[in-house]
């Protein structure tokens, strides 16, 4: 079966959208001329049908007037489904989601290496805006990370496990999960100790130094 490029899906999406928001293409055009963009209901219809292109500015034009992310007109809702970046590239749309929302590198970018990824990384995160940077510094941190990460994980098991819910995988085992739980809570614990022990030695650094 043949993968949807990017410009399928928006053309689909944008009339499944439009459809669900009981709009016509003339309906469409207008609200977009309130907003101070041109574009005839026949362009909208020719931009659904394929045999027109659409520009960048149009495509938050349109998402802006449908009340949508620009991202749901560009990528599927399975975060599995694969998304063809290029002609000769594809990944999973939970990357390409995080790597348009400026969260992320593609991976097919830096390949298995580590370092590699790491440098992509770097460069990756030194276009984005200053608030952007401080808030990655943050979440490398060992306290966040020990947070978000498998600490996050087990804690939502858990709260699924105690509702009786499906998990859909992890630990399974009530028990395990019990054990994995609470050495999390420990290692979050630990760290957050020893941040707490910094911020004092820092705070009376700072009266010595006043």
């Amino acid at each position: 079966m043949r993968q949807d490029s990017t410009g399928d899906r928006l053309r689909r999406r944008l009339r499944e959208i439009r459809n669900r928001r009981g709009l016509n293409q003339a309906d469409v055009s207008a609200q977009l001329g309130a907003v101070g963009v041109t574009l005839h209901p026949t362009a909208v219809a020719k931009i659904e049908k394929g045999t027109r292109a659409v520009t960048i500015d149009e495509v938050l034009a349109l998402a802006y007037v449908l009340r949508v992310s620009p991202i749901h007109l560009l990528l599927p809702t399975d975060d599995h489904a694969q998304v063809e970046v290029t002609p000769t590239v594809s990944e999973a749309a939970r990357w390409v989601r995080g790597w348009i929302g400026g969260q992320c590198v593609l991976p097919s970018q830096v390949g298995p290496d580590e370092d590699a990824y790491r440098r992509a990384e770097d460069d990756y995160f030194r276009e984005a805006p200053e608030r952007e940077q401080r808030a990655r510094q943050v979440g490398m941190h060992p306290l966040m990370l020990s947070i978000n990460g498998e600490l996050g994980t087990f804690a939502r098991e858990a709260v699924l496990m105690s509702q009786g819910r499906a998990t859909g995988g992890g630990v399974g085992d009530p028990a395990l999960l019990a054990d994995a739980l609470r050495e999390g809570a420990r290692r979050v614990a630990a760290y957050a100790e020893l941040l707490a022990t910094e911020l004092e030695h820092k705070a009376a650094t700072d009266q010595e130094g006043d």
